[in-house]
């Protein structure tokens, strides 16, 4: 599933002197002391624009697990609403590492 940029920063075609595209993986964990774990693992794709191109940028959620148990389907049913602007913004936070 795509999730479409819903944030963008200005500053990114300013100050940025790193790659104009890229693509970077990553995983979006929530811990709660020892009751459980929410590991969201994810695809970042940008594109940084330019004079004649808006930057664009799009977020793919790969897999969902909870404490080591796939629950992707069920992440995507019920829980989506509540995490998209969490790892988008993390996702956008961590795109060089």
């Amino acid at each position: 599933m795509m999730i479409a940029c819903m944030t963008m920063r200005v500053n990114m075609l300013i100050n940025k002197k790193t790659m104009s595209r890229g693509k970077s993986t990553g995983v979006y964990r929530v811990d709660n002391d020892d009751d459980f774990q929410l590991e969201i693992e994810y695809i970042y794709t940008w594109d940084d624009g330019d004079y004649y191109s808006p930057p664009e940028c799009d977020l793919e959620i790969d897999k969902v697990h909870l404490n080591d148990m796939d629950i992707t389907t069920f992440f995507f049913d019920y829980l989506l609403d509540k995490f998209e602007i969490d790892v988008l913004e993390y996702a956008q936070e961590n795109q060089n590492e």
